[in-house]
């Protein structure tokens, strides 16, 4: 009966869906990046991901007459967006998404069933702020009107929507704090609100269970109108649950549940989501052997007492008198029992990835072995600080060993000379957990001749190739 007579009472124009854009939950292609919630960490330059981002909402939009529900303009809906994201360097990332609804079961007089396209996004992020824990960038996107009209699924005229994102990484937890504004022309929804330009907000707390490969997260994205703040269709605020799984370096796959926690547009009864996103990352440049001469530093009598050992080179300084063939900085040196570089190994954030500017000293631990042919055996000594699980720490220490290991071999050194040992957390050198992250040069056998073999020349134990120049 309340339906029968909201549809004789009802003015003629409501039985007209509107062209507005009711989805709160964007996709996102960003790294470290959950559904609904950007971040605002860089990314590895030239890095393409792909990916599709599929939900189902029960009841995104019902009618209200006098607080009372009247029924549905979109009871159940079904969404599939597609889009990339490409780092064009490691600070300017540009992205697109496009989506696809199908709507169905609508029982209100301005229900709106059937399938259409969504608005067209395309923008581009600019990192302004970067280090290992906090991530600091700036966005601005263009939805153009490629939408259905009249159908709940897009609007008539360009949006502009420009925000920023803040992303901290505490160990292993993520948090994401995203806030921008979109603006547009004054839409008369024909329910209890106009909707025009609006804050837009949403944060995430991303908790990683098993790193690079499984997380949970709870996100909670919101609105607000900027002229007409008063009624509660104009302010939507939705939370949801999720996970996410990463099968390998390429692959991420996203679920997730949400409800509403407001009565405002595109709120939902229950939301479901499921993503895949595929990553394409270009390969690291090659280890180059630096040109420059290596000085050969020859190993000093052993003291009458043993001296603790330095953990890295002392700090650059110039010889005096100059001596040009001796440079201002050694990269790498042989003392005593150790092949000694100026700085730490660094590699990407929990993987076994080594970063660009760690290559030349790696140039130079190959140069000192070329160098050096009595020196018949290293081994590549990974450690790790005592953040995480033990059984992580040490399988993170094999990794980079094993890294380093590939890279000399490659570089030309003989296989039969290195060798490798993951000690994980248990050798630690201090209490800063960043220097215990390393990778250490330990010289287990030289030999005693005056004129000391060639190197055996073995196959690269991988390939088969022989590469020893």
């Amino acid at each position: 009966m309340l339906m029968l007579a909201f549809l004789l009472l009802a003015p003629p124009v409501w039985a007209t869906p509107s062209s507005v854009d009711i989805e709160l939950v964007a996709p996102m292609f960003s790294d470290r990046a959950v559904p609904g919630a950007d971040s605002g960490f860089a990314g590895y330059k030239n890095t393409v991901r792909v990916g599709t981002l599929l939900q189902y909402m029960l009841d995104p939009l019902v009618y209200r007459q006098d607080g009372v529900e009247v029924g549905a303009a979109v009871a159940n809906r079904f969404t599939t967006a597609v889009g990339l994201a490409w780092d064009i360097s490691s600070e300017f990332q540009a992205h697109a998404w496009f989506p696809v609804a199908g709507q169905w079961g609508g029982d209100s007089i301005n229900a709106a069933d059937g399938f259409g396209a969504g608005d067209l996004d395309v923008g581009g992020r600019l990192a302004i702020l970067q280090s290992a824990s906090v991530g600091l960038a700036v966005a601005a996107d263009l939805r153009l009107p490629t939408s259905k009209a009249d159908a709940w699924m897009g609007e008539r005229g360009v949006r502009g929507v420009f925000g920023g994102n803040l992303s901290l990484g505490l160990g292993r937890v993520d948090v994401l704090l995203g806030v921008g504004v979109q603006g547009r022309k004054a839409v008369d929804t024909l329910e209890d609100f106009e909707l025009g330009s609006e804050v837009h907000g949403d944060a995430a707390v991303n908790v990683h269970i098993v790193p690079d490969t499984l997380s949970v997260h709870l996100t909670v994205v919101g609105a607000t109108g900027l002229s007409d703040t008063s009624g509660p269709g104009n302010q939507p605020v939705e939370a949801m649950l999720g996970g996410q799984y990463a099968p390998s370096s390429r692959w991420l796959v996203n679920v997730g549940v949400g409800r509403g926690l407001s009565g405002g547009y595109g709120t939902s009864r229950f939301r479901a989501l499921a993503g895949l996103t595929f990553t394409l990352e270009p390969p690291h440049p090659p280890l180059v052997i630096e040109p420059d001469p290596v000085v050969i530093e020859e190993p000093p009598p052993p003291p009458p007492e043993p001296e603790p050992e330095p953990a890295e080179l002392p700090p650059c300084a110039p010889t005096d008198p100059p001596v040009p063939e001796v440079g201002e900085c050694q990269l790498a040196t042989v003392v005593r029992d150790r092949i000694l570089i100026r700085e730490p190994l660094q590699f990407n954030r929990g993987t076994a990835e080594m970063m660009a500017v760690s290559r030349p000293l790696l140039a130079a631990v190959a140069q000192m072995l070329r160098d050096h042919p009595e020196i018949l055996e290293v081994v590549i000594e990974g450690h790790a600080s005592d953040d995480g699980a033990f059984i992580t720490n040490y399988d993170l220490s094999l990794a980079r060993a094993i890294t380093v290991h590939h890279l000399l071999v490659e570089a030309g050194i003989d296989a039969q000379r290195v060798a490798i040992r993951a000690l994980g957390e248990v050798v630690p050198r201090g209490a800063d957990p960043a220097t215990n992250r390393r990778v250490e040069f330990h010289i287990t056998e030289r030999s005693l001749e005056a004129d000391p073999p060639a190197p055996a020349n073995t196959p690269v134990p991988w390939s088969g190739e022989r590469n020893y120049p």
